[in-house]
Protein backbone atom coordinates (compact mmCIF):
# COMPACT_ATOMS: atom_id res chain seq x y z
CA UNK A 1 0.00 0.00 0.00
CA UNK A 2 2.85 2.40 0.93
CA UNK A 3 4.23 2.20 -2.93
CA UNK A 4 1.02 3.07 -4.39
CA UNK A 5 1.14 6.40 -2.95
CA UNK A 6 4.82 7.27 -4.20
CA UNK A 7 3.86 7.15 -7.78
CA UNK A 8 1.14 10.00 -6.93
CA UNK A 9 3.71 12.12 -4.86
CA UNK A 10 6.51 12.27 -7.61
CA UNK A 11 3.58 13.06 -10.36
CA UNK A 12 2.47 16.02 -7.90
CA UNK A 13 5.92 17.31 -7.63
CA UNK A 14 6.82 17.19 -11.39
CA UNK A 15 3.37 18.82 -12.27
CA UNK A 16 3.60 21.85 -10.32
CA UNK A 17 7.13 22.61 -11.59
CA UNK A 18 5.97 22.33 -15.34
CA UNK A 19 3.14 24.83 -14.15
CA UNK A 20 5.36 27.48 -12.81
CA UNK A 21 5.99 30.25 -15.21
CA UNK A 22 9.27 32.06 -15.52
CA UNK A 23 9.33 35.53 -14.73
CA UNK A 24 10.52 37.70 -17.67
CA UNK A 25 10.94 41.22 -17.58
CA UNK A 26 12.45 44.13 -19.57
CA UNK A 27 16.38 43.63 -20.03
CA UNK A 28 18.68 45.36 -17.88
CA UNK A 29 20.82 48.04 -19.59
CA UNK A 30 23.97 45.93 -19.26
CA UNK A 31 22.61 43.41 -20.84
CA UNK A 32 22.01 44.63 -24.36
CA UNK A 33 24.67 44.08 -27.26
CA UNK A 34 24.68 46.54 -29.98
CA UNK A 35 26.13 44.45 -33.34
CA UNK A 36 26.45 47.10 -36.11
CA UNK A 37 23.45 48.54 -34.85
CA UNK A 38 21.14 45.36 -33.80
CA UNK A 39 20.77 45.15 -30.13
CA UNK A 40 20.12 41.98 -28.76
CA UNK A 41 19.57 40.83 -24.98
CA UNK A 42 18.89 37.22 -23.58
CA UNK A 43 15.70 36.37 -21.68
CA UNK A 44 15.89 36.29 -18.19
CA UNK A 45 15.45 32.74 -18.54
CA UNK A 46 18.21 32.70 -21.15
CA UNK A 47 16.52 30.28 -23.22
CA UNK A 48 15.70 32.80 -25.87
CA UNK A 49 16.75 36.50 -27.16
CA UNK A 50 14.80 40.24 -27.30
CA UNK A 51 16.04 41.49 -30.81
CA UNK A 52 15.57 45.35 -31.87
CA UNK A 53 17.23 47.86 -34.49
CA UNK A 54 17.79 51.66 -33.29
CA UNK A 55 15.24 54.69 -35.06
CA UNK A 56 17.66 56.50 -37.01
CA UNK A 57 20.80 56.51 -38.61
CA UNK A 58 22.87 56.52 -35.64
CA UNK A 59 23.61 53.91 -33.44
CA UNK A 60 25.54 53.64 -30.47
CA UNK A 61 25.88 51.38 -27.20
CA UNK A 62 22.06 51.60 -24.80
CA UNK A 63 22.67 54.38 -21.66
CA UNK A 64 19.07 54.06 -20.43
CA UNK A 65 16.04 52.14 -20.19
CA UNK A 66 13.01 54.17 -20.99
CA UNK A 67 9.61 52.19 -20.32
CA UNK A 68 7.56 48.88 -21.15
CA UNK A 69 4.99 48.82 -23.43
CA UNK A 70 1.53 46.17 -22.96
CA UNK A 71 -1.22 45.90 -24.56
CA UNK A 72 -4.34 43.83 -22.49
CA UNK A 73 -6.74 41.57 -24.07
CA UNK A 74 -10.26 42.82 -23.69
CA UNK A 75 -11.43 39.10 -23.40
CA UNK A 76 -9.30 38.34 -20.71
CA UNK A 77 -8.40 40.43 -18.43
CA UNK A 78 -6.17 43.40 -18.45
CA UNK A 79 -3.32 41.92 -17.08
CA UNK A 80 -2.76 39.32 -19.81
CA UNK A 81 -2.38 40.30 -23.67
CA UNK A 82 0.89 41.10 -25.57
CA UNK A 83 3.78 43.01 -24.54
CA UNK A 84 4.89 45.20 -27.55
CA UNK A 85 8.21 46.62 -27.09
CA UNK A 86 10.68 47.42 -23.94
CA UNK A 87 11.89 51.01 -25.14
CA UNK A 88 15.77 52.65 -24.40
CA UNK A 89 18.00 55.26 -25.21
CA UNK A 90 21.52 55.10 -26.63
CA UNK A 91 24.61 57.42 -26.48
CA UNK A 92 23.47 59.11 -29.63
CA UNK A 93 19.88 59.96 -28.14
CA UNK A 94 18.24 57.16 -30.32
CA UNK A 95 15.64 54.98 -29.39
CA UNK A 96 15.96 51.09 -29.64
CA UNK A 97 12.46 49.13 -28.92
CA UNK A 98 13.98 45.12 -27.94
CA UNK A 99 10.76 42.81 -28.80
CA UNK A 100 10.50 39.81 -26.94
CA UNK A 101 10.86 36.94 -28.50
CA UNK A 102 10.04 38.20 -32.07
CA UNK A 103 10.63 35.09 -34.06
CA UNK A 104 6.98 33.72 -32.89
CA UNK A 105 3.54 34.10 -34.74
CA UNK A 106 1.33 34.94 -33.41
CA UNK A 107 2.76 37.26 -31.12
CA UNK A 108 3.15 35.34 -27.27
CA UNK A 109 0.47 35.92 -25.05
CA UNK A 110 1.72 37.07 -21.12
CA UNK A 111 0.02 37.93 -17.85
CA UNK A 112 1.64 41.13 -16.08
CA UNK A 113 3.47 40.61 -13.04
CA UNK A 114 4.70 43.13 -10.31
CA UNK A 115 1.39 45.07 -11.42
CA UNK A 116 2.31 48.18 -9.34
CA UNK A 117 5.10 48.89 -12.03
CA UNK A 118 2.78 48.70 -14.94
CA UNK A 119 0.33 51.92 -15.04
CA UNK A 120 -2.74 51.80 -17.12
CA UNK A 121 -2.73 54.49 -20.02
CA UNK A 122 -4.85 55.52 -22.80
CA UNK A 123 -4.23 56.23 -26.57
CA UNK A 124 -5.69 57.23 -29.57
CA UNK A 125 -9.50 55.85 -30.12
CA UNK A 126 -9.47 54.88 -26.84
CA UNK A 127 -7.17 52.24 -26.95
CA UNK A 128 -5.85 50.94 -23.06
CA UNK A 129 -2.54 50.05 -22.70
CA UNK A 130 -0.08 49.22 -19.84
CA UNK A 131 3.28 51.23 -19.32
CA UNK A 132 6.41 50.37 -17.08
CA UNK A 133 8.66 52.83 -16.62
CA UNK A 134 10.67 52.07 -13.74
CA UNK A 135 14.04 51.89 -13.92
CA UNK A 136 14.35 48.53 -11.08
CA UNK A 137 16.03 46.26 -12.49
CA UNK A 138 13.03 43.39 -13.28
CA UNK A 139 10.50 46.11 -12.68
CA UNK A 140 8.79 45.94 -15.62
CA UNK A 141 8.05 42.23 -15.06
CA UNK A 142 5.35 39.62 -17.04
CA UNK A 143 5.34 35.19 -17.50
CA UNK A 144 4.50 34.03 -20.63
CA UNK A 145 0.82 32.53 -20.67
CA UNK A 146 0.74 28.53 -21.66
CA UNK A 147 -0.57 27.48 -24.46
Amino acid sequence: MRYSTLPLLFSVLFAGGALAADIEYCPDVSSIKNTHGVYTAPTANGMYEWIGVAQGATTGDVTEFSSGLFYPDEQKGTQMGVLSKCTYKTQNASLVDLRYRPEVNPDIRVKLEKVENWEEKEGHFGIKYFECESKASGACAFSEIPQ
